[in-house]
């Protein structure tokens, strides 16, 4: 067992059908990468060419398997950067700070570099934290990106609501809200 709350929020799960179904085998980008122990788990999968994670902050532990670099997610010229030099990404997955306008810059900007599939998670912090200007916005965020879908050229896209057991968080003992939203913009070769 790898150190990521995916475990907890079910999403390790709902990766691992994904990714036996659509086999990305090049390029990923993980935006908040917190300890990296989603990272493990991607490497562990031997599944992708090259692994890269994004964090306001490095994780204090070796990630010397994995590409690390420090960004902030508002940074648009820093994110472009790093997709120029590290992309395209096959796969993008945004776990960062689940703020409506930082969710939105990434996409905004990362979307233009995919190949494959972009998921944006835990979009349902709007639940959790109703009326608080960034988490607050996040469904907003999300209806937005799926009104310009038609001008993404997206072949498929799916949003995933699910409450799950966690007796471990605090605010709300025995449920927790496990959300995911993707945009697949190619299949990758052979999956359909």
């Amino acid at each position: 067992m790898f150190d990521t709350d995916k475990y907890t929020k079910g999403l390790i799960d709902f990766y691992i059908n994904f990714f036996n179904k659509y086999r990305y085998v090049g390029n990923i980008l993980e935006i908040g990468v917190l300890n990296g122990g989603f990272l493990d788990w991607l490497l562990a999968r031997n599944q992708f060419k090259k692994i890269i994670g994004i964090d306001i902050e490095k994780p204090k532990r070796d990630l010397s398997d994995f590409t690390f670099i420090k960004c902030n997610q508002r940074d648009a010229d820093g994110l472009r950067k790093i997709a120029e030099e590290h992309g395209p990404f096959d796969v993008i997955i945004d776990d960062g700070s689940h703020n409506g306008n930082e969710t939105v810059n990434c996409f905004n900007t990362l979307w233009g570099y995919t190949r494959g599939v972009y998921f944006i998670e835990d979009w349902d912090v709007a639940h959790l934290w109703p009326g608080i200007p960034g988490p607050g916005d996040m469904i907003t965020t999300i209806s937005n990106i799926i009104q310009q879908i038609p001008s993404l050229e997206a072949k498929e896209m799916m949003t995933f609501y699910k409450k799950v057991a966690d007796a471990g968080e605090k605010e709300n003992p025995g449920k927790y809200l496990m959300s995911v939203f993707y945009l697949i913009k190619n299949y990758p070769q052979g999956s359909i």
